[in-house]
């Protein structure tokens, strides 16, 4: 069982990767977690080879491979501690890194090594003691760890189980029962035959009011010409939530999706379960059963939309592996390759920026072939622009660095262009004309609203936060089928009410603020924009 001893040095390497993970429920993928670990064993299987066969050539002792694998502990040590101490915030560093254990058992185990090496081996336990001492503290952290990860899966079932809009979301959607036409909410010219239907969630795109206020940008040129092609553009429009998973999550689901707070801990920021919502979303069940497929493009980044496994074909703008691309695409190898001696080799790789935008201009070239398949299709797209943190110039040449707000009108310039291309592509190439929703999830966020964990909105920063943009192309009606002064949560309510004759009423246009970390801590904002104080 020497081995097992022996086999500290991995353990102590994906302990972190896991203690990381328990510690950001829901901003990983289970198989982006078990590759880390994999990466991790393999690597220190290989360091502890190079080490057994050092020691092997200086010393034929029975404690070499101990000597062996404390060396390799002590690579991984200086491996994940590569990155220097922030000297005015160490406790936080430490309790944000989760390796303070590490750092005490190193010192230690060496410390008695020299100890042994300098005569005091009488009052020092023996090398085969302290070997088994650190692989049985490794277990521990490792145990310990994944335990955490169960426990937190399990927390979330519970809470999915618990929480009504479970029995909500499964109940059948329901349908009008006298022909629609006859009470002039729709028309057959609009429900026959059926249209492909179209998504695109453009990240924290704010309507015009809010980008002509805060950033003095005229955005009037580009809804004119949504307007052209003959899209509704509300004047009204209000986002239900402050943060993307939720206000995404209610639109996909046509509904509020508020009450998880009852079951879900205002501290936890574990995004898991609003996920599976997200994922398994009534959208895509009802148009499934209408004879739709599901087409999903990915986001760049953004963890709840980077797979979905109900969709019928989810598109790869890619054809080969790219360094760049996996760790940029994952945030738990991004955290570990910014924060290890891997730092190192990540300005030898495409920068993020330059990643993003690939992936998005890719994106964005590839979602007109889907007008050209002849079957009826639901297609969603997540595009992470004009977010915060801007990538590209006005020309969609991704940027040295992010500039800060001055970086947006670039940005909207460049995407506002691609978005034009995109939906005269569809349209064009629509054999049948598509519906296409456009969709800002929330408006922007230049008075830095998420600047502290706990502070409420004030009016001013709600005002600009709750304002979102929103462009939809329904062919064959004949008026305005989304009212001017809606919200978010109402938009598919009132499309589906009119091409598919079902029965779904519009639900208050209540808005609540929350921290994207903190999901569940919601507090009401009431329409003019005050925080509710109960």
């Amino acid at each position: 069982m020497a081995w097992w001893r022996r086999s500290y040095p991995m353990l102590f390497a994906v302990f972190p990767i896991i203690g990381v993970a328990a510690n950001n429920p829901g901003y990983n993928s289970l198989t982006d977690v078990v590759v880390l670990c994999a990466i991790a064993i393999v690597a220190v299987a290989l360091v502890y080879g190079v080490a057994y066969a050092v020691v092997r050539m200086l010393t034929r002792a029975s404690w070499g491979p101990d000597l062996a694998a404390l060396a390799t502990l002590i690579a991984v040590a200086l491996f994940y501690l590569y990155e220097p101490l922030p000297l005015g915030d160490i406790k936080g560093w430490i309790a944000a890194h989760r390796l303070y254990s590490l750092v005490i058992i190193v010192a230690i185990a060496a410390a008695m090594y020299v100890g042994k090496r300098r005569g005091l081996g009488r009052k020092l336990p023996s090398m085969s003691t302290v070997t088994r001492f650190l692989a049985l503290t490794g277990m521990i952290l490792v145990c310990v760890s994944v335990g955490r990860l169960a426990y937190d899966q399990l927390l979330d079932v519970v809470a999915i189980h618990r929480s009504t809009l479970t029995g909500e979301l499964a109940a059948p959607i329901p349908i009008r029962v006298a022909d629609a036409a006859s009470d002039g909410s729709s028309s057959t010219s609009a429900r026959t035959p059926k249209r492909d239907v179209y998504i695109i969630v453009l990240d924290e795109y704010a309507s015009s009011d809010v980008y002509r206020e805060r950033y003095g940008y005229d955005n009037t040129p580009f809804e004119d010409s949504l307007r052209a092609l003959g899209f509704q553009i509300p004047r009204g429009l209000r986002s239900n939530y402050a943060n993307t998973l939720l206000s995404v999550t209610s639109l996909l689901n046509f509904t509020h999706v508020q009450p998880i707070a009852d079951v879900m801990s205002a501290s936890t920021p574990d995004l898991t379960p609003v996920t599976r919502m997200m994922e398994h979303n009534r959208v895509e069940r009802f148009l499934k059963s209408q004879g739709y497929r599901f087409v999903f493009f990915p986001s760049a980044w953004y963890t709840p939309t980077l797979a979905n496994s109900d969709a019928d074909e989810q598109y790869d703008v890619y054809h080969r592996f790219s360094l760049s691309r996996a760790i940029r695409r994952s945030w738990i190898a991004q955290y570990f390759a910014g924060t290890t001696m891997f730092s190192k080799l990540l300005p030898r790789l495409a920068t993020e920026n330059e990643v993003d935008t690939e992936h998005d201009m890719r994106d964005f070239a590839a979602i007109p072939s889907v007008a050209r398949d002849p079957r009826l299709t639901f297609t969603f797209m997540h595009v992470l622009m004009p977010h915060v943190g801007y990538k590209v110039d006005s020309t969609c040449a991704p940027l040295v660095r992010s500039p800060g707000i001055t970086g947006l009108p670039g940005e909207l310039t460049c995407l506002n262009r691609q978005t034009l291309t995109m939906v005269r592509a569809l349209i064009a190439g629509s054999s049948v004309q598509p519906i296409i929703i456009l969709q800002g999830d929330h408006g922007s966020q230049s008075l830095k609203p998420f600047a502290s964990y706990t502070a409420l909105p004030n009016t001013a920063q709600a005002r600009e936060r709750f304002r979102p943009f929103g462009a939809y192309y329904l062919p064959g009606s004949t008026g305005e089928v989304i009212p001017d002064s809606t919200s978010i949560v109402n938009v598919l309510r009132y499309v589906f009410n009119y091409y598919y004759d079902t029965d779904l009423k519009p639900l208050p246009n209540t808005m609540y603020f929350s921290h994207w970390r903190y999901p569940y801590r919601m507090t009401e904002v009431d329409a003019d924009f005050h925080v509710v104080r109960h």
